[in-house]
C-alpha cells in the first residue's frame, strides 16, 4: 500500500439533480420493489446495525439535493411504518439490481454521552464488511482503512474501506457508520466493481510524470500550477471502461500574478500506462473546494473571502428576571443526553447577569417559554396544553387544552394566573384565564372574544394587574392595535392605547411607561422594532445600539438582536454572533449585556461549549 491512497468523501462530490418533485414518489410500483426484500431483512438480520422498524408497504424516491447519495442512479426505498425517511431508508440500485446500502434513523436526545474514539470504530467496520461485501478482502489486494474525526449528523464515526491493488485504488470500497454510543452501525454503502481483464496495475507513468503532464495541458493560457493537493492513482470508469489514472487537483494562477486571489482549481485524469489526459476540467473555488484546497496548505482566497467558520453554539431570547441579577435564555449548547455532536433543540438556560452560576433548567422547551413575574416557574406552550415548570425544572403542573380549541398564545398574568388566546387559528377564539391555585385548573372566559381573522398575541401583564396586549385583526384597515384591559372587574371594558402600530407579534414592557413591539420570526431578525408610550399612544421607531465587536479595533460590530430592557429600562440584554478575527475557532452567538447607548459592554455566555448541568441534577 503506497501514501497514495485517499478516500472517497461520504458526503457527495456529486449531487443528486432532483428529477421528480421534492418527497414525491417514483411512478414505478411498490410492487417492482419486492425483490429487495430478502436483502434488506438479510441487513437487518445483523445484530450490529441499528434497529430500522421494517414495515410492509414501500415507498421509493430518487436523492435531492438536501439528501444527497455519494453514487448516481440509485433509489431511496422506506420500508417503515410511517414512510418517515428520517427513521431510516434503504438505497437500491436498480442497474445491478442490489441493495446498496442503507441510513438508520437519526438520533434524537438524549443519547448516552459517551463518544467512542475513531480507533474503536474501525475494527467493528470491517467485520461488518467481511459479511456484506467479502470482495473488499478478496486474495491479491489490501484493504485501506481510514476514520474521520468528526462525528456524523446520525451519531457515527465514518469509517472508510477502500481495495487496493499494487498502490492503486480500485472501485471496491464502502463506508460505514459506527455509533459513537453503542457502536451500532446506522449507516452502510457498499460499491463492488470488478476490475476489468487486461487493465494493467500500477501503470509506468510516475506522479511526477502526471503532474508534467497536467501542467502541459492548462485550460487557459498564462496559467500554471500552484498548489497540488488531492493526488490519487486510481481506477475510474468512464463510457469507454476502465482506466489506471492518477487524479490530480491542482490551484492554477495567471503566471506571475502579485496578488493572493484564489482563481480557479483544476482537476485532471492522467492514464497511469499511456500518459494520454482522459479528462481536464476547471472549477471556480466554491465552499467544499477552498476548504479541500486550504486543508493541503492553500494561502490564496476566493474574491468573496475565505470561507466562513461554522457557528458552534447559538443562545438568544435572553430575558431579564424580575430582580435584575439573573438572564433566562434558549441555547443549544450541550447539557446531559445532549453531546456536541448532536444537533439539539433548544434548551432553557440561566446565568448570572456578570455571567455565573451557568445552569441547564429544561433540556428540551417546547414554544413560546415564558418566565413567571417572580421568575420561580416556568410557562411552556405544547401541542396537547400548557405545562407549568419549577426553576429546577420539574413538572408542577400541565393543563390540558379545551375540548376542540387549544391555546394560541399564553402568558403570566400574575404568579398564580395565566392568560391565553383560546380558540382556532381561524376564529371563534377568546381571552380566557386560568387560576393555578386551583386543584384542577380550566380556562375561565374574561368576556373578550374575537372573530375570524384575529388574534391575540403579545401579552404585557403591569405590576398594578393591568394587562397590555397586541391584537391582531384583517378588518377596519390597520391590521395592530395595543389595547389595555383590567381583567379584574365584572364586565372587562379594553381600551385602545394605538391603532396603528406597525408591528406586534411580540412585546415586553420597558420600565413602566413604555412597551417594545418587534416581529420575532428568525426571517425578520434585522427588521424594526417600536417604541410606544402608554400614556400618549406615540409609536417611534427604535434602534439598538450598533457595538464594536470585542478584539476587532471597531472593523467589526456587534448586531444585536432579540433585545431585552432591564427591569429598570436602563440596561439591555441582547444576543449578537461574535467571530474570531483570527479564525482559529468558530463563531459563536452569545449574550451579552450594556446599557442603552452600548457602553459598559459585558459579555454574559461563553464562547467555549462544555456540557451544562441540569438545575434538577
Amino acid at each position: 500500500m503506497t501514501a497514495n491512497c485517499s478516500f472517497r468523501d461520504i458526503s457527495g462530490r456529486m449531487l443528486i439533480v432532483l428529477l421528480v418533485a421534492l418527497a414525491g414518489p417514483l411512478t414505478a410500483s411498490a410492487q417492482d420493489f419486492e425483490q429487495y426484500r430478502p436483502q434488506v431483512e438479510q441487513l437487518l438480520a445483523d445484530e450490529a446495525v441499528v434497529d430500522i422498524e421494517l414495515g410492509q408497504k414501500w415507498r421509493t424516491e430518487e436523492p435531492t439535493e438536501q439528501r444527497p447519495w455519494p453514487d448516481p442512479d440509485v433509489v431511496y426505498l422506506n420500508v417503515g411504518p410511517r414512510a418517515d425517511y428520517r427513521e431510516g431508508y434503504f438505497v437500491v440500485d436498480e442497474t445491478t439490481q442490489q441493495v446498496v446500502g442503507f441510513v438508520g434513523p437519526e438520533p434524537k436526545g438524549p443519547v448516552p454521552m459517551e463518544v467512542m474514539v475513531a480507533e474503536q470504530a474501525i475494527p467493528i467496520a470491517k467485520e461488518f464488511c467481511r459479511r456484506h461485501l467479502a470482495e473488499l478482502f478478496a486474495e491479491g489486494g489490501e484493504v485501506a482503512v481510514a476514520a474521520d474525526e468528526e462525528v456524523s449528523r446520525y451519531g457515527a464515526r465514518m469509517v472508510h474501506l477502500q481495495r487496493v491493488v499494487q498502490g492503486v485504488n480500485m472501485l471496491t470500497l464502502a463506508d460505514v457508520g459506527v455509533r459513537v454510543y453503542d457502536g451500532k452501525v446506522v449507516w452502510f454503502r457498499r460499491k463492488h466493481v470488478p476490475l476489468d481483464e487486461g487493465l494493467q496495475l500500477p501503470g509506468e507513468v510516475t506522479l511526477e510524470q502526471a503532474r508534467e503532464t497536467a501542467a502541459a495541458n492548462m485550460p487557459f493560457d498564462n496559467f500554471e500550477p500552484l498548489v497540488w493537493f488531492d493526488e490519487v492513482h486510481e481506477v475510474v470508469s468512464t463510457d469507454e471502461g476502465q482506466h489506471n489514472v492518477w487524479t490530480l487537483w491542482a490551484e492554477i494562477k495567471t503566471r506571475g500574478a502579485k496578488n493572493n486571489r484564489l482563481e480557479y482549481l483544476n482537476r485532471w485524469q492522467i492514464d497511469a500506462n499511456t500518459g494520454e489526459v482522459i479528462s481536464s476540467e476547471h472549477f471556480k473555488p466554491d465552499r467544499e473546494l477552498t476548504l479541500r484546497y486550504m486543508g493541503a496548505g492553500g494561502t490564496h482566497v476566493p474574491p468573496n473571502g475565505p470561507p466562513a467558520l461554522p457557528q458552534i453554539l447559538a443562545d438568544s431570547h435572553p430575558t431579564w428576571s424580575a430582580d435584575g441579577a439573573k438572564l433566562f435564555f434558549l441555547s443549544d449548547r450541550q447539557r446531559p443526553g445532549y453531546p456536541n455532536w448532536l444537533q439539539a433543540p433548544p434548551g432553557l438556560f440561566m446565568v448570572g447577569a456578570e455571567g455565573s452560576d451557568l445552569r441547564c433548567l429544561v433540556a428540551e422547551v417546547a414554544r413560546s417559554p415564558k418566565l413567571s413575574p417572580d421568575a420561580e416557574r416556568i410557562l411552556l406552550r405544547e401541542r396537547d396544553g400548557l405545562r407549568i415548570l419549577s426553576l429546577t425544572g420539574k413538572e408542577e403542573l400541565m393543563v390540558p387544552e379545551p375540548q376542540g380549541r387549544g391555546y394560541l398564545y399564553a402568558d403570566w398574568l400574575d404568579n398564580e394566573t395565566l392568560v391565553a388566546d383560546s380558540g382556532s387559528a381561524f376564529g371563534g377564539g377568546e381571552l380566557v384565564t386560568i387560576d393555578l391555585t386551583q386543584p384542577k385548573p380550566v380556562p375561565q372566559p374574561s368576556g373578550l372574544t374575537r372573530g375570524t381573522g384575529e388574534n391575540f398575541v403579545a401579552f404585557i401583564p403591569m405590576p398594578d394587574g393591568t394587562l397590555y396586549y397586541t391584537f391582531y385583526g384583517h378588518g377596519g384597515g390597520n391590521e395592530w392595535m395595543l389595547m389595555k384591559v383590567n381583567l379584574s372587574t365584572d364586565e372587562p371594558a379594553p381600551e385602545v392605547i394605538c391603532d396603528d402600530l406597525k408591528e406586534g407579534r411580540a412585546a415586553q414592557p420597558v420600565g413602566e411607561a413604555k412597551v417594545l413591539l418587534w416581529d420575532d420570526r428568525p426571517s425578520k431578525r434585522e427588521a424594526a422594532m417600536w417604541m410606544v408610550d402608554l400614556m400618549t399612544g406615540e409609536v417611534e421607531q427604535w434602534q439598538a445600539p450598533r457595538i464594536p465587536m470585542p478584539g476587532t479595533d471597531g472593523k467589526w460590530l456587534l448586531k444585536p438582536d432579540d433585545v431585552s430592557f432591564s427591569p429598570d429600562g436602563e440596561r439591555i440584554a441582547f444576543a449578537a454572533e461574535i467571530r474570531d478575527p483570527a479564525r482559529e475557532k468558530d463563531s459563536a452567538r452569545l449574550v451579552f449585556i450594556c446599557n442603552l447607548d452600548g457602553s459598559d459592554l459585558k459579555q454574559v455566555t461563553a464562547w467555549e461549549n462544555p456540557v451544562v448541568p441540569l438545575a434538577s441534577d
